[in-house]
């Protein structure tokens, strides 16, 4: 190992001289709104799929991909932060392009993985890291991003204190301080400014060669957050000189061998036409001269990836007049759109005409929650429109879905998918109610009854009350599997033919169909030829929309989600599979499952 050198203890970066951004700052190629929208039949989506509705664009999102692949050169250098939009639509579509994922949280680990994101493309960075979870990534091959000098500290009591390469990289978030910030102020920069020398992220700039000139363990990279919705490519470039001449130092006196900077996100998009912000080919534009070619360059886009593929169609469930005053109130509010309601993070909206409705008026609009706050437009003209029209709400991709809430119940809405073709699919159906977190995470007081105490049920009473199918047809239940297909990528098709004496498919008997042909699935997506290891189920929803018949043939489908790394002893894979029994999906379900180590 080479020796340590203390010079860096004593060295901090060059302040990098920049110009103070104002509103006369030259702007760069102004980003647009999106276009995909304006031609959508509001009244027909919204007769189809209900309100409210998620709309996702896929082709705006694979072209914003490509603008930040132009950027970096290579996909998996642009990871994607799971906070942003947790949806699979979003991470399966990513991972299939060879994208990374940046989870805060074990959750969003799993979800990048079950998405098909392998684990050397997958970040894992939060302020409150989970020791545990941040040593099984460096010890698999993934990224972990030390957010201060304690989280440095911990690993390394861990990890220790030798030379030894993890098969991870670890690198150290740096808070910068001192860059040129936003062009414009705004109030929603309280939320946003992450960047800011007052921010509780990173590891302030000036710390960073002295900590690390002491620090064993091998750091491969610095990132970097210059503060969401930034409105300029100057502060960007700002904090590029900033890593580089950190990069310097680190290389010269310390034995951290880096190589490779993480740039963030946090680039904005406009939610009216009348702001301004860069494109990301105009940002790259900007960067591109300064980019280094020992040097690999990572970016998290999250908003300005995400945020223009997605809109949230609504409807006016009633109209009233309340001292003069004429409101609009529609079936979606601060539960889908708080960082609107309650931040003003405002978006466009428009009517069924995609005209935008006015920002001035005497008239409201505001959502269905029981939250005095809870208005999409304090003052507006709602002219013409009546109960039952619809509403768009334009950019709604991004931190929208992923910080809703329940409050008064609310569920999260469908989606609907408009494909390339023209078509429109659901990729989400509404949220089930039965899955709703207080009640399955509720334990009655009367699992704790005493077994001893309490009315006895008579043998004469037992036998007049069971099931006869549970407790003896089900016995005679069986099925044929007639032809099995991997029909696309970790999707399969199976022909099946039921028999059952009550003449139906019962919950038991589907559970046993969709069972085997998840095992079939899971093994031919793991290689087998023949079965190695039992496939286990440790979490399973199974839900039934009407009675299927025996007798005759049946679809079954089933979609094998990325089989991850098991994250515990003795499993060697874990992942998910969704299934479909019955031509429309009459029985359907998804299920946890792993598989052990042979």
């Amino acid at each position: 190992m080479r020796e340590l050198h203390t010079s860096a203890a004593q060295r901090t970066p060059t302040p990098v001289p920049v110009e103070r951004i104002t509103e006369e700052t030259p702007l760069l190629e102004p980003r647009r709104m999106e276009t995909w929208s304006e031609g959508l039949d509001l009244y027909d989506l919204a007769a189809r799929f209900g309100t409210p509705l998620y709309l996702h664009h896929p082709a705006t999102l694979h072209r914003n991909f490509e603008a930040y692949l132009a950027l970096v050169g290579d996909a998996s250098r642009v990871r994607y932060p799971v906070k942003a939009n947790p949806s699979p639509l979003v991470l399966e579509a990513l991972a299939r392009w060879g994208g990374g994922a940046d989870c805060a949280s074990l959750s969003e680990v799993h979800a990048a993985l079950a998405a098909g994101v392998p684990i050397e493309r997958l970040s894992y960075h939060s302020p409150a890291p989970e020791l545990r979870l941040a040593v099984w990534l460096l010890r698999r091959g993934g990224t972990v991003v030390a957010d201060s000098a304690e989280a440095l500290d911990e690993l390394r009591q861990v990890l220790g204190d030798g030379d030894t390469e993890l098969p991870g990289r670890l690198f150290v978030r740096v808070n910068p301080g001192g860059l040129p910030g936003y062009r414009h102020a705004s109030d929603i920069q309280r939320y946003t400014a992450h960047g800011g020398d007052t921010s509780q992220f990173g590891i302030p700039s000036e710390e960073v060669p002295g900590l690390l000139a002491r620090y064993p363990l091998m750091v491969s990279g610095l990132h970097m957050h210059v503060g969401t919705m930034m409105d300029n490519a100057a502060t960007f470039a700002a904090g590029l000189d900033l890593l580089h001449a950190l990069v310097d130092l680190l290389l010269a006196d310390t034995v951290h061998p880096v190589t490779t900077l993480n740039l963030g996100g946090g680039l904005g998009i406009p939610f009216f036409p009348q702001q301004s912000f860069p494109t990301v080919h105009a940002l790259s534009r900007e960067l591109a001269p300064l980019l280094r070619s020992e040097l690999d360059y990572e970016v998290e886009p999250g908003n300005s990836l995400v945020g223009d593929s997605f809109a949230l169609l609504t409807r006016v469930a009633t109209t009233k007049t309340t001292r003069g005053r004429r409101w609009a109130i529609v079936d979606v509010g601060t539960d889908q759109l708080v960082k609107h309601t309650v931040a003003h993070w405002e978006h466009q909206i428009v009517g069924p005409d995609h005209q935008p409705l006015p920002q001035q008026g005497p008239d409201a609009v505001a959502g269905p929650l029981c939250f005095a706050g809870d208005v999409l437009l304090q003052a507006t003209d709602l002219g013409a429109l009546s109960k039952g029209d619809p509403l768009l709400v334009r950019h709604a991709g991004a931190y929208c879905g992923a910080i809703a809430s329940r409050f008064n119940g609310r569920r999260a809405p469908a989606c609907a998918v408009l494909e390339h073709d023209g078509t429109v699919r659901l990729g989400h159906t509404q949220e089930d109610p039965f899955f709703e977190p207080m009640l399955q995470t509720y334990r009655p007081s009367g699992l704790d009854c005493a077994p001893q105490r309490g009315e006895a049920i008579t043998p004469e009473r037992q036998k007049a009350l069971h099931s006869e199918y549970m407790h003896e047809l089900a016995n005679q239940d069986g099925y044929e599997m007639h032809t099995v297909r991997k029909v696309c990528e970790r999707s399969y098709h199976f022909v099946v033919e039921p028999r059952a004496a009550v003449g139906f498919v019962a919950l038991p008997l589907a559970l046993r169909i969709v069972g085997d042909a998840s095992i079939l699935a899971v093994g031919h997506e793991l290689g087998w030829a023949t079965k190695e290891a039992p496939v286990w189920a440790t979490r399973l929803t199974l839900t039934a929309g009407a009675n299927l018949p025996v007798g005759e043939a049946l679809p079954c489908r089933v979609v094998v989600s990325g089989l991850g790394p098991g994250g515990r002893p003795g499993v060697a894979a874990c992942g998910h599979v969704h299934f479909e029994l019955g031509e429309n999906g009459e029985f359907r379900g998804t299920a946890k499952v792993s598989v052990p180590e042979s």
